[in-house]
């Protein structure tokens, strides 16, 4: 029988996103800091539970909610009990109660979120610069005219959200490859394969870009930066909303809109 290296003497380089990799014809999960694991996991954790059959009741809700009160108090136990069972994976159809006491996304994750873009992008960045903005601290927009000042301070515990379309812009690929062999994780809104943005990043996401007469649409771009803030503020729950709440008592004590 070939005898088997144990999982601790097995190492891959850090990636800085969980993943794949073979290793003498095994295929293994890896963590960010290239350590391999074994995924014991739940497929479906969720707080809803089935209607009694000819009623309008839901028992293991009704339960749940006697129990804890509120499914955000029931997804910390849930989750403290499994991780203490030895579970260390949850299925994508869990609720979103429980994404708090999960690894985060590398927005979700970062110290600093860095956001640059293109000219037919500026719509897009302004409006996740200003959402993000408000549901979590540390979100900067990038200047061209600013970039060597702002990218001194970014490093690997940072994330860069980087927009940009076709006629990419040479100094927003520039930037964000610098911004990348900093360490800081990329994140690119691009529209195509061949995007040179797709080059510096696994985590990226194609958009059609109509043309409306001579000019591209910035709608597109506004839209999954909408799409993003929402996810990012339901994702962080409580810790955003506290954010909110602090941000509109600022803006009354200063009387920034009028009544």
């Amino acid at each position: 029988m070939e005898a088997l290296t144990p999982i601790e003497q097995i190492r891959f380089e850090p990636a800085r996103y969980f993943r794949l990799e073979e290793e003498n014809g095994r295929w293994w999960f890896v963590t960010p800091e290239g350590q391999p694991f074994l995924s014991f996991g739940v497929n479906h954790v969720t707080w809803h539970g089935n209607r009694a059959r000819g009623t309008d009741r839901n028992p293991y809700e009704e339960a749940v909610l006697a129990k804890y009160g509120t499914p955000e108090k029931w997804a910390e136990a849930v989750c403290d009990r499994l991780k203490g069972w030895g579970f260390n994976t949850i299925g994508a159809w869990s609720v979103a109660e429980v994404n708090p006491y999960l690894p985060r996304t590398p927005i979700l994750r970062a110290e600093k979120v860095w956001i640059l873009s293109g000219e037919t992008s500026q719509a897009g960045a302004r409006k996740l610069h200003s959402g993000l903005s408000i549901v979590r601290p540390g979100v900067r927009f990038v200047d061209e005219r600013t970039f060597g000042a702002d990218a001194c301070d970014a490093g690997p515990s940072d994330a860069a959200v980087v927009i940009d379309f076709f006629r990419y812009r040479r100094r927003v690929t520039q930037a964000a490859q610098l911004l990348a062999r900093s360490g800081v994780v990329i994140v690119a809104i691009t529209d195509s394969p061949l995007s040179p943005l797709v080059e510096l990043t696994d985590t990226w996401c194609e958009i059609e870009v109509p043309a409306i007469g001579p000019f591209d649409s910035s709608v597109p771009a506004v839209a999954i930066a909408e799409l993003l803030v929402s996810r990012v503020a339901r994702d962080l729950q409580d810790e955003a909303t506290a954010r909110i709440d602090r941000i509109e008592a600022l803006w009354q004590e200063t009387g920034v809109f009028q009544q």
